[in-house]
């Protein structure tokens, strides 16, 4: 019987050993990891560089603008397919006016590689740059505790995770020959305070975070001069593109548009505004928008464009320098022309600016404020531009004036509508959009 239970034990033994020598050998092994001893020649001590006090031996160090350290950049491989993760921790007393670089290879003149910063509270955002552009840009990024912040890239694309939740895909990052760099200052206004950092890894491979699947199709965040927008996967290139061009409020009913043209057509997503400010000319040379335009337009070709704007950023009463009324109708005017010349096979629709809401002394909202006057009459002064050019609107102000009672007592937020509201505005910009769609169809089939 003692026999029996000894060879029994030796069974569980060798099977736990079998069992944890799987474990060790299906897990990924960084190429380079803080407070491990480095025996690969390619991230050779004398390679990596150290600024400041920081001990690399040590499990948590401190990044500021003037401690940082540099590892080479044959780290990442080829950078067609790597991993970094790390974990951090703002100050306990954060100060502002600050912005921490956390990693970076960015090299703009080339247009490559990837940079990761980090603005405190009240902003509390993390800005991701791809091949020189600021690509994405996430609010609340840190919390109080250690956050885990994870960027896998995978045939040339990355992914942005926050404690193993995906936040962003973008495009391909173009390799970059500078090396990988923790900490410093992302601007010379103000150095950054300390932040702490512990369980830095390095994978020359694409390692997700658990329980991910990189199967499920995501769009993708682009960025090139002067834009930012989001992109589908084409996989019919028969059905139609479906452009939205807008502010705060089209990030409310983009998802019901996307959601109605499911299997349809597909629907990308820029928010940016597409005219000049400020009284400037978009037929100028290095015009913003014209420059921002072209880049979004070179992801196309749309068939239709659904637009505002920015014009809640555009013309509220407290940016009057950004729209002089004297120049209001020659910018949006030049605007669509400057569509029509690039696009010309895009049909543009309007869709007006919403209210401007302010709270009675009860904290009741209400439409009668000078914000929306300007409102008021700004989309007035459009409406002109837009029936001379032929294109068609779709107006949100009678929708959202019809749901005043579903806007809470002293809100202070007096711009946004809400959920359910937004699936509303959606519904009208649906309409027009699929009327536009049938209309093109049926040109085209008389054309046949």
């Amino acid at each position: 019987m003692r026999k029996l239970r000894y060879l029994v034990s030796l069974s569980v033994l060798f099977a736990c050993a079998v069992t944890s020598a799987t474990l060790h050998a299906d897990s990924p092994q960084p190429v380079w990891e803080l407070g491990q001893d480095t025996t690969d020649s390619a991230q050779s001590p004398s390679e990596i560089k150290i600024k400041g006090d920081i001990d690399l031996q040590s499990k948590l160090i401190s990044i500021d603008g003037n401690n940082t350290f540099t590892l080479p950049a044959k780290v990442l491989g080829s950078q067609t397919e790597y991993t970094i993760e790390f974990e951090v921790q703002r100050p306990m007393e954060m100060q502002s006016g600050h912005a921490i670089v956390l990693i970076s290879n960015s090299d703009p003149e080339s247009n490559a590689g990837i940079k990761l910063v980090y603005h405190p509270p009240a902003y509390n955002a993390g800005w991701l740059y791809c091949n020189g552009y600021r690509t994405i840009e996430q609010r609340g990024f840190l919390h109080k505790n250690f956050t885990k912040l994870t960027l896998v890239v995978k045939d040339s694309r990355l992914s942005l995770f926050r404690d193993g939740l995906i936040l962003a895909v973008t495009d391909a990052i173009q390799p970059s020959s500078l090396p990988l760099t923790f900490g410093g200052a992302h601007s010379e206004q103000r150095l950054p305070q300390a932040y702490q950092m512990r369980h830095v890894k390095v994978h020359d491979k694409a390692v997700f975070p658990p329980d991910f699947d990189p199967s499920v199709k995501r769009m993708r965040n682009y960025s090139g001069d002067q834009y930012v927008m989001q992109r589908v996967e084409i996989t019919d290139p028969l059905l139609p593109r479906i452009l939205v061009v807008g502010d705060s409020i089209s990030m409310g009913y983009r998802r019901f548009i996307t959601e109605h043209f499911e299997g349809r057509a597909y629907v990308d997503y820029w928010v940016g505004s597409g005219v000049e400010w400020y009284g400037k000319d978009i037929n100028e040379p290095d015009a913003v928008a014209a420059k921002a335009w072209t880049g979004v337009l070179s992801h196309g070709p749309y068939d239709v464009i659904s637009w505002n704007a920015m014009t809640l950023h555009w013309w509220h009463t407290e940016q009057t320098q950004r729209c002089p009324e004297d120049s209001l109708a020659r910018n949006i005017g030049d605007a669509v022309d400057f569509l029509k010349k690039h696009a010309p096979d895009t049909d543009l629709i309007w869709v007006r600016c919403t209210p401007i809401r302010a709270n009675l002394a009860d904290g009741t909202p209400s439409l009668d404020n000078p914000n929306n006057e300007r409102v008021t009459r700004y989309n007035q002064m459009v409406d002109e531009v837009m029936h001379q050019k032929g294109i068609p609107e779709v107006d949100l102000n009678p929708i959202a004036a019809k749901q005043l009672h579903t806007i809470s007592k002293g809100s202070n937020d007096t711009l946004h509508w809400g959920l359910d509201n937004s699936r509303l505005f959606a519904d009208a910009i649906v309409e027009q959009i699929e009327l536009t769609l049938d209309k093109r169809q049926e040109l085209q089939g008389k054309q046949r």
